[in-house]
């Protein structure tokens, strides 16, 4: 169906020349949050809060939820495209950070982006930045993909991304404090 799709939308666009400048094609990761969990603007705009009620798996319930509350950032990256984590990127974590609980603070926080997930908010809000800008200004096709934020982008976010896309750098865990994130500092006894 995929293939299918594109290779319809390629006809098209190549037989008609005028519509091949005339569109953007929008590309986002598998699809998790959408509801009103999060953010308070997110109230008017979620889906109901049922569709976390999915599944009898309170594990994936949970990782929706995460995404309402922490990860409605954004970041746009040009054509069909992932955010790789670095190669080292996983042991420089584990070598920083040793408590469970204060890695996973670290990867809710801060900008952490994702690799290939993006929050539905997200991608609502890309296509109606998207359409409220010509068509020249934007990337021919874009990825759009989520980062650790507790707020949704504002315009002028949207006006950066659309205008400099990439991927959203990876956070460097020997710079994480903990104590920002309302944890207390431990003192040896």
């Amino acid at each position: 169906m995929h293939t299918t799709f594109l290779d319809s939308f390629s006809l098209t666009v190549s037989s008609q020349s005028n519509v091949r400048n005339q569109g953007t094609l929008v590309r986002f990761g598998s699809l998790l949050g959408g509801s009103v969990d999060g953010a308070d603007e997110l109230q008017a705009l979620g889906l109901d809060e049922c569709v976390y009620k999915m599944s009898f798996e309170n594990y994936r319930d949970l990782k929706e939820r995460s995404f309402d509350r922490y990860r409605i950032g954004a970041q746009v990256l040009t054509g069909d495209a992932v955010n790789p984590k670095p190669p080292n990127q996983e042991s420089m974590e584990k070598e920083a950070i040793k408590k469970g609980e204060y890695l996973e603070a670290f990867r809710a926080a801060g900008g952490y982006p994702e690799v290939d997930r993006t929050n539905r908010h997200i991608v609502a809000q890309a296509v109606v930045q998207a359409l409220m800008r010509p068509v020249d200004s934007l990337p021919k096709e874009f990825s759009v993909l989520s980062k650790c934020e507790t707020n949704l982008p504002s315009t002028d976010d949207w006006d950066q991304m659309f205008t400099n896309p990439g991927p959203a750098s990876w956070p460097d865990p020997f710079t994480f404090d903990p104590e920002k994130y309302g944890f207390e500092v431990e003192t040896a006894n």
